[in-house]
């Protein structure tokens, strides 16, 4: 192994593992290079490290599956076989450290593009430096503030939106409470009290394990509802056991909708393709559609292709909606969500019935 080979692959072991704190005060850059000249540049900036690295790094896994497969097909076909070149940082967790590493990545590189940041806070800002640069953005994030501030070139491939007005659902019980709850008894005493024939908990992992076991332990049988998150990650089922078992969760998309492509995830990495590497391989598809109808790697050209196609090709057939199209705020106006529910280890899509696998089990 060269030595250009090897420091790559310390890298990426580094950011897997949780990185030091180098990377806070100098973020990393990895480039996969190619032998050939004829590349078109993308940036990746996820958070390899602290809090939210496990979703980055699958994240950055769901876009490498994508660009590995676009590149052994013969590359971007409408300029002449140009290879994919992924340029990933390290956005580290931190709102503050992602802008910072934005800047350097876009002045540092010839990018036609960037894809991130799993993170809402994290994309926030890193969306805004793209912007100004006049460079694509493309994300798998949620948050409805990222659209709509008039940053042309901010694309977001899923979104979702307040319904239980909508839906004439009576809300009984909205409890905020502390990261890292230890002592669940309160939430768990109002929600008993409240008469509540539904929870819909949202949490990240740690958080999720504790109010699920607390609830079933305490004998409160009513259907829970994860808001996603920590809720639809292979560590949830492992976490709890048997109370997994038929806990439901909305999710942006599931694996089981196009399992002829995500069976390579799996494959590839050893467990189920989890919706954000689904979403961040989708961005970076769209992406490489986008050029090739463009016949430009050039960022304007390219923006002007993300707003002008529906994109129906591809791993847009993992999302619900089976296609993408952007409006002029740069979201997916195809975008649904879907409803999931955890089945002897696995998930399995229970609504709505035009996707569903199964059909959703419910206990009072």
């Amino acid at each position: 192994m060269s030595g250009r080979k090897k420091a790559i692959a310390l890298t990426r072991r580094r950011a897997t593992a949780g990185g030091t704190a180098a990377f806070v005060l100098s973020p990393f850059i990895m480039r996969r290079g190619f032998a050939q000249s004829a590349t078109i540049n993308i940036g990746v900036i996820q958070p390899l490290s602290g809090a939210n690295a496990q979703s980055g790094v699958n994240c950055r896994n769901g876009i490498e599956l994508v660009a590995d497969e676009i590149n052994a097909a013969g590359g971007i076909k409408a300029l002449g076989g140009a290879k994919i070149n992924l340029i990933v940082s390290d956005a580290t967790s931190n709102p503050t450290i992602a802008p910072l590493v934005a800047q350097r990545l876009i002045a540092q590189n010839d990018l036609s593009a960037v894809l991130g940041a799993y993170v809402s806070s994290l994309t926030l800002p890193i969306s805004e430096v793209t912007a100004r640069a006049d460079i694509p953005f493309l994300t798998m994030s949620t948050a409805d503030e990222i659209i709509g501030r008039g940053l042309e070139s901010v694309f977001q491939v899923v979104a979702m939106r307040r319904a239980a007005k909508d839906a004439n659902i009576d809300v009984v019980m909205d409890q905020a409470y502390p990261l890292g709850i230890n002592d669940a008894t309160p939430l768990i005493d109002k929600l008993r009290a409240s008469g509540a024939q539904a929870a819909f908990p949202l949490s990240y992992l740690n958080d999720s394990l504790f109010i699920v076991r607390s609830m079933r332990q305490q004998h409160i049988s009513v259907p829970v509802i994860g808001g996603a998150a920590g809720y639809i990650i292979p560590d949830f089922e492992k976490g709890l056991g048997e109370f997994a078992e038929d806990v439901l969760s909305i999710s942006p998309t599931n694996y089981d909708l196009a399992p002829a492509l995500t069976d390579k995830f799996r494959k590839r990495f050893g467990f189920f393709m989890v919706h954000e590497a689904i979403e961040s391989a989708v961005t970076l598809d769209v992406l490489a559609q986008a050029i090739e109808r463009a016949k430009s790697a050039k960022p304007k050209a390219v923006i002007e292709a993300l707003r002008s196609v529906r994109f129906e090709d591809g791993w847009t057939k993992a999302m619900p909606g089976g296609a993408v199209q952007f409006d002029q705020t740069g979201s997916n106006t195809l975008s649904v969500l879907i409803m999931v529910q955890w089945r002897n280890k696995e998930l399995v899509t229970v609504w709505p019935k035009a996707v569903a696998k199964a059909s959703p089990v419910w206990h009072s």
